[in-house]
């Protein structure tokens, strides 16, 4: 059977074997520990890829407003140009 290679590396540094009770409650500790790990690892990047995500919209936001503000002063300069080029 193949084995994760933490709980390979945990077997090996960790524990003498599987022989007794104890062994093997140790080892479920340590499988629970890197499941407790894993969770919160995930959980920050969860929130990471959040708040960038929440950043990006607020960003494209911005600059969806910025380039209609951009294109209603073209057609003001617009009308103006030939306003002042009509007489």
């Amino acid at each position: 059977m193949t084995w994760h290679r933490l709980l390979e590396r945990q077997i090996k540094h960790k524990l003498d074997g599987l022989d007794s009770p104890e062994q093997v409650d140790k080892l479920l500790a340590l499988v629970s520990e890197a499941y407790e790990q894993a969770d919160t690892d995930r959980a920050l990047l969860e929130r990471s890829l959040e708040l960038t995500s929440n950043e990006l919209v607020n960003r494209n936001r911005e600059l969806h407003a910025q380039l209609e503000e951009q294109k209603a002063i073209k057609t003001a300069l617009e009308q103006s140009y030939s306003l002042l080029h009509a007489s």
